[in-house]
């Protein structure tokens, strides 16, 4: 035999592998026995993403609004206006202007303001939406400002469909 090779030895892509073992040594998963527990069942529901999270609180609010007899021609009304004031005057200003207005406007600031101080949200553990703008500070100010805009295309969606005339 030559010097250069390795007896019980062979050479695959520069690697040496022994050669020579059984094939009933290869590893096999253990055997079930009769009266052992089944394995625990796949979870295959995955988390929700952050969008899918939007659209069901806001369709879950939008039904309860319109439930509760809320004027739904007002409603999608104000609720498609609503991210355009935010775009134009700010979220502090179209929060405040929606809360000091009648039923409709206060439902959706609610509905925004809920979402908002959610768990995750920008003004998590606030009392409402206007008590997170007035003591954060403006970067969150803008995380806020963007989520609302996120949110409100939900709920404005969700107000056309689901609102009649």
């Amino acid at each position: 035999m030559p010097k250069h090779q390795n007896k019980g030895h062979k050479t695959h892509y520069g690697k040496k592998e022994k050669t020579g073992a059984p094939s009933s040594m290869a590893q096999q998963p253990a055997p079930i026995t009769v009266g052992s527990a089944p394995p625990p069942p796949v979870s295959v529901v995955s988390p929700q993403t952050l969008q899918q999270q939007r659209a069901g609180y806001a369709l879950k609010k939008v039904r309860k609004a319109i439930e509760d007899g809320i004027d739904q021609k007002e409603f999608k009304s104000y609720a498609s206006a609503f991210p355009a004031m935010i775009q134009m005057n700010g979220l502090g200003q179209a929060a405040a202007f929606y809360f000091s207005q009648g039923e409709t406007h206060r439902k959706l600031y609610e509905i925004l303001s809920g979402w908002l101080i959610k768990t995750g949200q920008p003004y998590t553990g606030k009392a409402n939406l206007l008590a997170g703008i007035t003591q954060e500070d403006m970067h969150r100010y803008r995380i806020a400002q963007a989520e609302a805009l996120l949110l409100l295309d939900w709920v404005k969606r969700f107000a056309k469909a689901y609102a009649g005339d």
